[in-house]
């Protein structure tokens, strides 16, 4: 018998951990030590490849390893929405990152992590909807972002936001020339990359996740949780809950995602969003200095 995670975490017997297993990782955690020999709040190593195709970005964050891809398409605006574009975000939880892994229709958890990553690069307005409009009411671009996991170690939360995060500032989207003014209407041409130069997406201040497993003080449970910065995935396996905290480079707080029923007072979540703030600046100038080693697409 093991520990399960939260419900809304739960995975196939294969990532349940035995009652050993358990007992020495929450030994070692109580002293402050973890198997890898990191801090509790210290991150894996971590590294960033954009391309070789626009919008393409590869994160590797320990042995955790995903792929994002960006595209975009024209498409009739919502009724309700005529000069907004649109955004949205897909995580692929696929058996090649990890038998834990079902193949066939998203797991709860995929779907829950597609929601939280698209809703904080939305709702925090990081990507402009209204630059994604070329004819308002008729046509505007509709930009997708799929992130697919191909190693899981742990942490898959915070390395597909990098990734998302990076393919879009990686991305460029057709340039587009609008002829008016003859019989048949209003036309639209989109030029190829050879005639015109393909432009950027219009963003701003995109935020990044920084996670922390919450991992049992004691036996008893009446003691607070232990907070555990880019977990394992055999510390997650038996974490009672997660806390992702999305920060943009301005250090603003754009989103806060837990899962998991164990409680976590204030203080503890200032600590988080603290050391989430250290980490994601980390990130922030990885991804900036990957920018500039572009110049093409600077």
């Amino acid at each position: 018998r093991g520990t399960l995670p939260p419900r809304a975490m739960q995975r196939p017997p294969s990532s349940v951990v035995s009652l050993s297993e358990r007992a020495f990782l929450l030994t070692a955690s109580s002293e402050g030590v973890r198997v890898d020999g990191r801090g509790l709040r210290e991150l894996r190593p971590f590294t960033l490849a954009l391309g070789p195709a626009l919008g393409m970005a590869e994160v590797t964050l320990g042995d955790t390893r995903v792929l994002a891809t960006v595209s975009a398409e024209l498409v009739e605006p919502y009724p309700d929405r005529p000069t907004e574009g649109s955004f949205s975000l897909n995580v692929e939880l696929s058996p090649m990152a990890s038998p834990c892994f079902e193949p066939g229709r998203p797991s709860a958890e995929a779907i829950e992590m597609s929601r939280a990553i698209e809703r904080a690069l939305v709702k925090s307005n990081a990507v402009d909807l209204e630059a994604l409009v070329v004819l308002p009411g008729k046509k505007v671009w509709a930009v997708r972002c799929d992130v697919t996991a191909l190693d899981h170690c742990g942490n898959l939360f915070d390395a597909s936001a990098f990734a998302a995060a990076a393919a879009l500032r990686h991305f460029r989207k057709s340039y587009v020339r609008i002829h008016s003014g003859d019989e048949s209407g209003t036309r639209l041409e989109v030029c190829p990359p050879d005639v015109e130069e393909p432009e950027p997406l219009a963003l701003r201040n995109l935020p990044l996740g920084c996670s922390f497993a919450l991992l049992p003080a004691d036996e008893s449970g009446t003691e607070p949780p232990l907070i555990f910065v880019d977990a394992t995935e055999r510390e997650e396996a038996i974490a009672l809950g997660f806390v992702s905290v999305m920060l943009n480079s301005a250090g603003e707080l754009c989103a806060l995602h837990k899962v998991g029923g164990v409680a976590v007072d204030p203080a503890q979540l200032r600590e988080c969003v603290a050391a989430a703030e250290i980490n994601v600046r980390k990130f922030s100038q990885v991804l900036e200095a990957a920018i500039k080693a572009l110049p093409v697409i600077r």
